[in-house]
């Protein structure tokens, strides 16, 4: 299987196929990444469809002598047409998203709404640091480089995000069935948010 190098690489010699495995391997976490700073979902879907078109036209910019992994670069890329897709009013004869599938429905668990509510109240350099390294599972250079800030910047907004989140933990609501007056310290299965 190629390495992300060598898919761009091949994108920039106009071989449009090596896209597609560089979207099945990085798709899905570009769009949770996307739900998980609260946009919505077909904006969220307008800008990994953006981001990889965009690689058709212009696949510069990747440094393979930093890693032979995309996944960065990509992040940088669509974190960049999430904040255009916020910008942007929608246009009166815009689409209208598609209700969620019982599928995508079943993804999101109350739990993980829970502790998205409360990650969505951090500030935004805050939350994409938190979400790209807890949830994404990016090093701390790949997020520095995804967000175009040092690695020192990346370690002090983590420790700054587990802290509020440990700090609103703390002094939540004790658990009841109301979910608006409870938060878990868990994103779904398997995944656990370190306070």
């Amino acid at each position: 299987m190629p390495s992300d190098a060598e898919l761009i690489d091949e994108l920039q010699t106009g071989k449009r196929q090596a896209l597609t495995p560089l979207y099945e391997r990085h798709a899905d976490a570009l769009y949770r990444f996307g739900l998980a700073q609260g946009v919505a979902a077909h904006l969220v879907a307008e800008a990994l469809q953006e981001t990889f078109l965009g690689l058709l036209e212009d696949a510069s910019g990747f440094d393979a002598r930093r890693s032979d992994s995309a996944r960065g670069w990509l992040y940088g890329r669509f974190r960049n047409q999430l904040r255009r897709a916020r910008r942007e009013p929608p246009t009166p004869d815009a689409e209208q998203p598609a209700a969620p599938s019982a599928e995508d429905s079943a993804h999101w668990q109350r739990s993980t709404r829970d502790v998205a509510a409360l990650i969505a109240q951090l500030p935004e350099g805050q939350r994409e640091v938190l979400t790209l390294i807890t949830l994404q599972d990016l090093s701390y250079e790949e997020t520095a480089h995804t967000l175009d800030i040092a690695v020192g910047t990346v370690r002090s907004r983590l420790n700054r995000a587990r802290a509020q989140l440990g700090e609103w933990l703390q002094t939540r609501p004790a658990a009841t069935n109301n979910p608006q007056a409870r938060a878990t310290d868990t994103a779904g299965p398997g995944v656990v948010i370190d306070v």
